[in-house]
């Protein structure tokens, strides 16, 4: 599993993700960051404690296929992809797929 190397920004831009900030550490520091963030269990662990619910009874909804969408697949919960139309899941399958959080919402408004 890897981090984000990089956060995309409007216009094609983008900065560091979490991923180019732990390799900048891990080598100035000579050796690996313990992650406990996406898409590591610790995190969807935590939360659903917290929540109070089983895996099956939450949603991980993100735009990053291998934090967010791999992570909820692997703590078992649903997945939920926010993308644009042409964007391709490649290996992985989210249960759904929506192209923005007012689509996820006229979604859960019509069932």
């Amino acid at each position: 599993m890897s981090l984000d190397p990089r956060l995309p920004l409007e216009g094609g831009a983008f900065e560091p993700g979490c991923g180019a900030l732990a390799e900048a550490i891990a080598v100035a520091g000579g050796t690996r960051p313990l992650v406990v963030g996406k898409p590591f269990r610790p995190i969807f662990e935590q939360a659903l404690a917290r929540l109070s619910c089983r895996p099956a009874e939450a949603a991980m909804v993100g735009d990053s296929l291998g934090t967010d969408i791999r992570g909820g697949l692997e703590a078992g919960m649903v997945t939920i992809w926010l993308a644009p139309p042409e964007a391709s899941p490649g290996p992985l399958t989210p249960h759904l797929r929506v192209a923005s959080f007012e689509e996820l919402l006229a979604r859960w408004e019509a069932e």
